[in-house]
């Protein structure tokens, strides 16, 4: 029998629910470990529930699966938290990215980087220090794993004023993965990237073909210059620029970039970069903790 108890809190998130109740039950460190998640939304903290449960039928893991809408029901024991937490996600995103616009300054995305990030990041950091005192009182030992934008941030601010052990966490290396898989038609199981870099901000220093050891570099250079020419702008000029190719996609990338904003040249026009209600035109979904 596992006695791990790992707790997800913000697992009604349709962005990062799912993957994460994955990586739980796709390791197996884990199997036969509980998992519990969290969430105020009963009903959607309900449907990952049984996500989960079809995923450890099918899987064959073994695991127990718990939720409820309090995480202090879930904290205790817990040895590690998985953090995924928002407010009114999409309407503060565009305020991030209208009020800095009325003051003279156009971000490019202004979720990560820039006023909107700082923004961002201060909300965020109010929730995520909430979580900490209580990880404090009912699970002082567990290590606090933080998906919430902007990442480094806001685990900077868990482990340094939050008093736990803290790290950062992003998914966005899968990119790279799907851009190999895009370009050279490569299935993301035979394909090996060593990358590094920050959050949204990853660089593929070497990429290859894991079934012939292969190095895919020269063959994603000769395949971009018959691609369409609108895929991935900005990506394509940094890696051309650099000779390494990012991985975050456009959107990402360019929060990290100060020259995007440049007033002047506007490069937001040349590379598309449109403001996140335009970018993210599906129903907003807000997870509230």
């Amino acid at each position: 029998m596992n006695s791990t108890k790992v707790a997800i809190i913000g697992a009604g998130s349709i962005d990062f629910g799912p993957g994460m109740i994955a990586d739980v039950l796709a390791n197996p460190e884990f199997r036969g470990s509980t998992l519990s998640l969290v969430d105020i939304d009963g009903e959607k903290v309900a449907l990952m529930k049984a996500l989960a449960l079809r995923m450890n039928e099918e899987w064959g893991t073994g695991v127990t699966v718990e939720a409820a809408t309090d995480r202090r029901q879930a904290l205790p024991e817990a040895e590690f938290v998985l953090v995924a937490v928002e407010r009114e996600r999409m309407k503060r995103w565009t305020m991030d990215w209208k009020i800095p616009l009325k003051h003279g300054l156009r971000q490019p995305f202004s979720e990560n980087g820039g006023p909107g990030g700082f923004a961002h990041a201060a909300r965020n950091i109010a929730l995520v220090t909430g979580i900490c005192e209580d990880m404090r009182e009912l699970c002082p030992e567990a290590w606090f794993f933080n998906f919430t934008n902007p990442v480094p941030r806001v685990a900077l601010a868990a482990w340094k004023y939050g008093g736990v052990k803290a790290a950062g966490f992003c998914h966005q290396i899968w990119m790279g993965f799907e851009f190999v898989k895009q370009l050279l038609g490569i299935p993301e199981e035979d394909v090996d990237i060593n990358a590094a870099g920050l959050n949204h901000f990853t660089w593929m220093l070497d990429v290859r073909r894991k079934s012939t050891g292969k190095d895919l570099y020269p063959a994603l250079r000769r395949k971009l210059k018959s691609w369409p020419a609108e895929w991935e702008l900005l990506t394509r000029d940094v890696f051309e620029a650099l000779g390494v190719f990012p991985v975050p996609g456009d959107p990402h990338l360019c929060e990290y970039l100060p020259w995007v904003c440049d007033p002047q040249s506007k490069p937001w026009e040349r590379y598309n970069l449109n403001p996140p209600s335009f970018v993210h035109s599906r129903k907003q979904i807000d997870t509230i903790h």
